[in-house]
């Protein structure tokens, strides 16, 4: 039986318009998407695992994407982009936990992005706890950041734990450590699964 689920933010209980900042901002401001990625592959990655700052990565760039406004600016803009929660989902996450199930965030964010998102999510307030990969230093697609999951996690066996996630590389990774997993592919396969594998019976959520 279940008793713990791990969630994806980006893609699971975030949505937007865009699939990568990266379109959107291209679009909008006419900078080739191949000047904004070449920070995503090269500066953004050791953002992402605490090891630099990304206001200070971020630096370096902004005149070349002819952004005329302050990091702070770009940081605002960035993540408002992003802010769109999957409101049905957290009701739903709700109801888990009223049951006994407790949910987790398990994110690959860098420090001032997760600040934002903790603020949209009330994660305090709606989650058990959060696995970060700027937080435990490492990204989820290696294998440091499951052992520190499962560190953390030691009350459940390994087959108790269930990942909700967007990325199949991840899954993969955290399958190695006994996790089962499984792609998010929209709330009512989420729901139909989810009610299969711990037999809860709950009424239908509120259109």
């Amino acid at each position: 039986m279940i008793k713990a689920i791990l969630f994806d933010v980006d893609g699971v209980l975030i949505t937007g318009k865009y699939k990568y900042f990266s379109d959107r901002f291209s679009k909008e401001h006419g900078v080739p998407n191949d000047m904004i990625m070449k920070f995503f592959r090269d500066d953004f990655p050791a953002c992402a695992i605490g090891k630099a700052d990304l206001k200070e990565a971020l630096a370096k760039y902004l005149p070349e994407w002819n952004w005329r406004g302050t990091v702070d600016n770009f940081l605002e803009y960035w993540f408002s982009g992003e802010n769109e929660k999957n409101e049905r989902l957290m009701k739903f996450i709700e109801e888990l936990r009223k049951r006994g199930i407790k949910c987790y965030l398990s994110t690959g964010q860098e420090k001032y992005r997760m600040e934002f998102l903790r603020k949209i999510l009330q994660s305090e307030n709606n989650f058990d706890g959060e696995f970060v990969s700027n937080e435990i230093g490492f990204s989820k697609k290696e294998k440091e950041f499951w052992r520190e999951v499962m560190k953390k996690l030691s009350d459940y066996r390994p087959e108790e734990i269930l990942l909700v996630d967007n990325d199949q590389k991840v899954l993969e990774i955290a399958k190695e450590f006994g996790i089962e997993g499984r792609v998010f592919e929209g709330l009512e396969k989420f729901e139909k699964m989810v009610l299969k594998e711990i037999s809860l019976i709950r009424e239908k959520i509120n259109q």
